[in-house]
């Protein structure tokens, strides 16, 4: 049997997993990594527009 190559992180109060057999090991903690960072900078990304929306909301003059 090929060997499992396993990655797992919590992140925000999720568990993320990413398996796989027959891969290089190199390889695989590249595309790893990368789905650790894309999941992690998408997540900020949108607190920051968040923040962004609640700054503006705020700062709006009323429209009616």
């Amino acid at each position: 049997m090929n060997d499992v190559l396993m990655r797992v992180w919590t992140y925000g109060g999720f568990k993320f997993a990413v398996v796989a057999t027959g891969m290089d090991a190199n390889r695989f903690a590249s595309i790893a990594d990368y789905a650790k960072s894309a999941i992690e900078d998408d997540d900020r990304r949108r607190g920051d527009l968040r923040m962004a929306m609640a700054e503006s909301y705020k700062s709006a003059r009323p429209c009616a």
